[in-house]
């Protein structure tokens, strides 16, 4: 399987390619993406076919069969990729609860919706090797996350575009510009998480890991925005970046357009190099990195991506710039070699940051996964994985006089098997093993179903 991570808008770049070969997932339909952290260059979670398939249209097909719910919607959607607009709607529904330990033993609902549309100047007639990407998500229901204790949230997928919130808000408005075979420009409004993948491990919750420890390096969680304002360049080799720049506004406005408060509070530089490697002709990769934000910040300050404690009472300790550095690393293991798209790899991700501004003084993750060995079943995919967080000493020393926010450490494991019920609906089993960073709770036992359907 072709996998991916932040390639600045490849997806859509290779539109026309993909309309050629109707094997090949739609890429109008899939979120364009680009390099700022990842080591890799395409989408993990992006759909397995079991056998060879040629149908008119990549959504014709038996109900059963079909990639989308919807199916071509009497031929609208092979009618507007022809003229370079794709459209995608997903639904994801969780129930997720603290089985045993944590702050409270509770099961809850929730719920969110993903709207994308991609748009390609050239076959629009509106302006060559330029491409819109927008996002807009809804946001229901509740989460456990105030159960276990944990600084990491058990599900990624619920904590966008604002946590504990019945939302809906447009996260994305970008713009990107293929200069040449070698540079792409990139601006607008930013979604990191759409841009963060890493091979094997990411997927924002939705179809691999649910932990945000296994889904998203949180060490940059203090100076990068979950959505904001930003532009940027990736210097490309052979379709790859290999080196990534970016500026943003250092204030998180997922639901407004940030024109009004940009660079009020600061601005975020964020940079990292990549570098594609092979293994027994199985491909992979390095990246290393980092991201300084000049905006001031208390440790305490809630981040999009940490779950952090109220900072009641807290004695307020200010500090003017924040850094982050990183380093990420994906190898496939294996590949069917009746189907390259079938694969099992590894993946890790680690760093540090200043402690000083930071919650996080260093993070560490590792984990494997892939699609399924069990005979048919090749559209199923499963994972392994492990993190461990290290608080920071000036938080913890901060947080002494306070019992009931004392934190430590933290660490979890998280299995899941993510199963195609069809092309178009998958239900997933999920089990988390948490040590939280609360003191005053106990080690969570966190299980949940989470089901995902693509219109």
């Amino acid at each position: 399987m072709r996998m991916s991570g932040f390639v600045l808008s490849l997806a859509v770049a290779l539109t026309a390619a993909a309309q050629e070969d109707p094997q090949r997932v739609h890429p109008t339909d899939t979120p364009a993406t680009h390099p700022a952290i990842t080591a890799s260059a395409s989408v993990w979670e992006e759909s397995l076919q079991c056998g060879p398939v040629a149908p008119a249209s990549p959504f014709d097909g038996p109900l059963w069969e079909r990639p989308k719910l919807l199916g071509n919607w009497g031929g609208w959607r092979d009618e507007l990729a022809a003229h370079g607009i794709g459209v995608d709607l997903n639904t994801t529904q969780y129930y997720q609860g603290v089985a045993d330990g944590g702050l409270g033993q509770e099961f809850r609902y929730g719920g969110r919706n993903d709207y994308y549309v991609n748009i390609d100047g050239e076959k629009l007639g509106v302006v060559d090797r330029t491409f819109l990407t927008l996002h807009g998500e809804t946001l229901y229901g509740q989460s456990v996350d105030g159960l276990t204790g944990a600084l990491m949230s058990s599900n990624t997928g619920g904590l966008f575009p604002l946590p504990g919130q019945d939302i809906t808000a447009l996260t994305a408005v970008k713009i990107t510009h293929i200069v040449d075979e070698h540079l792409v420009v990139f601006g607008g409004k930013i979604n990191f998480i759409d841009e963060y993948a890493i091979n094997f491990g990411a997927g924002k919750g939705q179809t691999g890991f649910m932990n945000m420890g296994l889904t998203f390096n949180p060490i940059v969680a203090r100076q990068v925005p979950y959505s904001t304002l930003g532009a940027g360049l990736a210097v490309m080799q052979e379709q790859e970046p290999i080196f990534t720049f970016m500026v943003m506004d250092a204030l998180n406005t997922p639901t407004t357009s940030g024109f009004d408060t940009l660079f009020s509070k600061g601005s975020v530089l964020l940079a990292s190099a990549i570098l594609p490697v092979e293994l027994n002709g199985l491909r992979g990769h390095h990246a290393i990195g980092g991201a300084w934000s000049s905006r001031s910040y208390v440790q305490l300050d809630q981040s999009p991506f940490v779950l952090l404690p109220p900072p009641v009472g807290v004695p307020v300790n200010r500090s003017s710039g924040s850094w982050g550095l990183f380093y990420n690393f994906d190898q496939a293991l294996w590949a069917s070699p009746d189907n390259p798209k079938q694969q099992i790899g590894v993946f890790a991700q680690t760093g540090i940051a200043d402690r000083q501004t930071s919650p996080l003084s260093w993070f560490t993750s590792i984990g494997i996964s892939g699609t399924s060995l069990l005979p048919n079943r090749c559209q199923d995919t499963w994972g392994v994985g492990y993190f461990y967080l290290g608080v920071s000493d000036t938080l913890q020393t901060t947080l002494a006089p306070f019992p009931a926010a004392n934190l430590r450490d933290e660490q979890g494991v998280e299995l899941y098997y993510n199963i195609a019920v069809t092309p178009w609906m998958h239900i997933t089993p999920d089990l988390q093993i948490i040590e939280p960073s609360r003191v005053a709770s106990e080690t969570s036992l966190v299980a949940g179903l989470r089901a995902r359907i693509d219109f």
